[in-house]
């Protein structure tokens, strides 16, 4: 009796700790995807922010180059 009562606590253990690592993986990769979307969100604002000022750039034409 005395073994299996101390195999079934060593498995419980195991089992235990078995779930803290898998959690601890799963919380990681969620903030791992939370720095992956900043990181695009910023990418996509800059790239905005070239292409406005591309279009913000003043266009000489033939009426400004006369006055």
């Amino acid at each position: 009796m005395d073994f299996w009562f101390y195999l079934v606590i060593a498995i419980g253990i195991y089992l235990l700790y078995y779930g803290y690592i898998a959690k601890k993986k799963y919380e990681f990769r969620g903030k791992e995807m939370e720095i992956q979307l900043k990181h695009k969100k910023l990418e996509l604002e800059m790239k905005k922010l070239e292409l406005k000022q591309l279009d913000n750039t003043p266009v000489i034409t033939e009426q400004k180059k006369k006055a």
